[in-house]
């Protein structure tokens, strides 16, 4: 019974955030997400503004392939220029020259109210481009993909699935399965081989931080329990509220509270743990807002 009314009411608030970001996205604005290349966020509005340094790889992309630079031929020069100190695929780069973003848009094609990188005839030149490379149009999810797709999500074990940042890159870390476990790993967590299949990961170039996901859940579930003394009586016992039913919730509603009491969450490869910040109830169902990055 406790589990169903915290689930009802997490719904609640669910649809008072979501009423804000569409209230955020008819204003052009930027509510959350994972932040392009060339951008920023603005610690006081939490909207995109230039990177100037990074901007000039996302230009050098745009202006090589508007002169009818290849897709595999952007990757091996971008390599060897090691370009945005990453190693690039031709998927990466797809995704980067696709990005409207770029081109002042927001990810729905609707004018945003930040700065292009790149001029919306430069844009719409190398997507011509592009097309004109496809062998076939992209094919659409069937409604059965559409229904996988949600049985997935309803029963995905990685609870912190975009929301488990790495502290030495900055970049989410994502989950990953595997049997096979390094006898540094083992050491470390005191497992035995092939007793923890899955795993975040870094697949950042030169980073590659790798945590068993049972560990990380585990410590962000304690953090549940631990409210900060800063707090009000009421956020405490929400959150308490909260800790008590969790153990009885789907995985996808254990991925809404993680994300909606924690601001972050960030593996510190030093110390081998976790670097959380929790955030109040009162801030999260505030008129102005979430005060921090949130995970529906």
């Amino acid at each position: 019974m406790l589990a169903t009314l915290v689930e009802w009411e997490h719904d609640i608030i669910r649809e008072r955030i979501a009423d804000r970001r569409g209230a955020i996205k008819a204003r052009g604005e930027r509510s959350a997400g994972r932040v392009p290349l060339g951008y920023r966020t603005d610690p006081a509005t939490k909207q995109l503004v230039i990177d100037e340094g990074a901007a000039a790889a996302v230009r050098w992309f745009f202006s090589e392939a508007a002169k009818g630079t290849t897709t595999n031929d952007l990757v091996k020069k971008a390599n060897r220029k090691k370009l945005a100190g990453k190693q690039w695929s031709s998927r990466a780069v797809l995704r980067l020259l696709t990005n409207q973003i770029y081109a002042g848009h927001r990810p729905d094609g609707a004018p945003g109210r930040h700065a292009p990188i790149v001029s919306a005839e430069l844009f719409s030149k190398v997507q011509a481009l592009i097309d004109g490379r496809r062998t076939r149009a992209p094919t659409k999810p069937s409604e059965r993909d559409a229904d996988e797709q949600n049985a997935i999500e309803l029963f995905n074990a990685f609870v912190l699935r975009g929301l488990l940042m790495c502290g030495t890159c900055g970049k989410t870390m994502t989950p990953s399965m595997s049997e096979a476990i390094t006898p540094k790993l083992v050491k470390r967590f005191q497992r035995k081989p092939n007793a923890v299949p899955r795993f975040y990961r870094c697949r950042t170039a030169g980073c590659a931080a790798q945590v068993p996901a049972l560990e990380a859940e585990q410590m962000v579930r304690a953090a549940l329990d631990q409210a900060p003394e800063s707090w009000s009586a009421e956020d405490t016992a929400k959150l308490a509220t909260y800790a008590a039913a969790f153990d009885l919730m789907w995985p996808i509603n254990q991925k809404r509270v993680f994300g909606a009491c924690c601001a972050a969450v960030v593996w510190n490869r030093k110390r081998d743990g976790l670097d959380i910040e929790l955030i109040p109830h009162s801030a999260l169902v505030d008129d102005d807002g979430p005060s921090g990055p949130l995970t529906p």
